[in-house]
């Protein structure tokens, strides 16, 4: 009897012994870090002036980006009298380039250089000046000589006078400068931004857990994806694409504006505890 149980214990060993091993290596570890964390100082909130900027420029991309993605498709088969399949092509086409620009960017910064040059505040700023300029080059301005052309039965090209009446006095934009916009905007600008913007932001935060600070960035990009869809499509249905753009442009101008204005303050968490910008201090831990 005493050899049965000895075998079974053999067994029990031989099949749980690893587990045993790693549960006592967690339990280390877990003491470990509650011991490191009981001892390391406790540190100031970060800037919540320059949290809240990025959090801003997350919105904004994901805004512009959605925004796009509903509408583009129309736009162009008004703008341009493409067919729906040819709209829809191009659309195609234009994100695989961009995404083809933004593959060979995020491998430079892999595996060159290059990203010990990139300065958060500055490019995080001209990717942001990009999309606006794209707006501002793309509004359907007066002074542009060519009108939209009224839909022909049977077609998807160009603006239905009927339904619309806002097509009456809209003007067509620059193919060239609308397409060249897109790919500089979703194959380079974006590119940067994804991570200029986010490598600011954690460095902003500072030596802390960042769970909570990062589910409010993502947050800000999936409310960016929400609103957009609801607030642009029903602008453009009613009022044409002067307003949808005039929001975006708005919305860019007060980003960057806020980028400019507020630069001392967009900083890395070390800085802005060692010079003690002033900024207004919100006690989280309350």
């Amino acid at each position: 009897m005493v050899a049965n149980i000895l075998l079974v214990d053999k067994r029990l060993i031989s099949f749980t012994g690893i587990e045993i091993i790693e549960l006592k290596i967690d339990g280390l570890g877990g003491l470990s870090i509650i011991i490191f964390f009981s001892f390391q100082k406790k540190l100031i909130n970060p800037c919540m002036i320059a949290i809240s900027v990025c959090i801003m420029t997350r919105f904004t991309q994901q805004f512009i980006n959605t925004t796009v993605e509903s509408i583009d498709v129309a736009f162009t088969m008004m703008m341009f009298s493409f067919e729906k399949e040819k709209a829809v092509a191009m659309n195609a086409t234009m994100h695989t380039i961009s995404g083809a620009i933004a593959s060979v960017l995020y491998l430079s910064f892999i595996f060159t250089g290059i990203r010990k040059y990139l300065k958060e505040r500055l490019y995080s700023v001209i990717s942001l000046v990009i999309p606006l300029v794209w707006m501002l080059s793309t509004y359907p301005y007066n002074f542009y000589n060519e009108h939209v052309k009224p839909m022909i039965n049977g077609s998807d090209a160009n603006c239905d006078f009927t339904k619309y009446t806002w097509c009456e006095d809209l003007n067509t934009v620059p193919i060239w400068a609308y397409y060249a916009g897109f790919i500089m905007v979703f194959g380079v600008s974006f590119s940067i931004i994804n991570i200029t913007n986010t490598t600011l932001y954690s460095k902003i935060v500072g030596p802390r857990p960042q769970g909570t600070y990062q589910g409010f960035y993502q947050m800000a990009g999936s409310f960016g994806r929400m609103v957009a869809p609801l607030l642009m499509s029903a602008t453009y249905t009613w009022f044409g694409p002067r307003i949808p753009w005039l929001i975006l442009i708005g919305n860019f101008v007060v980003v960057i504006a806020a980028w400019v204005v507020l630069r001392n303050k967009m900083v890395p968490f070390e800085e802005y505890e060692a010079n003690r910008v002033r900024c207004p201090v919100v006690d989280t831990n309350a």
